[in-house]
């Protein structure tokens, strides 16, 4: 079976392949981490054998920016981004 993007949001999942969100202010650290980890994506990365992060787990209470966050990470770093409703994955909650 083939899960498009409508069939993994059914499933607590959500494929965003282009974030659409404008830079954000004071988000300063965060900014200058993401350019740090931008820069693992670069050929001259892999001859000094540095590797690239396997993810990012953001976590804490809602509306604290851990979305907004992720868009931006995502956006900056030219990645697609898979956002999880564990609510959903865990058959806690219906949305």
């Amino acid at each position: 079976m083939i899960l498009t993007p409508r069939k993994l949001r059914g499933r607590g999942l959500e494929y965003i392949a282009q974030p659409d969100v404008p830079s954000a202010g004071g988000l300063d650290l965060l900014e200058k981490r993401l350019e740090t980890i931008t820069c693992l994506l670069q050929p001259q990365a892999k001859q000094y054998g540095l590797k690239f992060p396997t993810g990012m787990l953001l976590w804490g209470p809602p509306g604290t920016g851990k979305s907004l966050s992720a868009k931006l990470a995502a956006k900056k770093m030219g990645l697609p981004l898979l956002a999880a409703n564990w609510g959903v994955l865990l058959g806690e909650s219906s949305s």
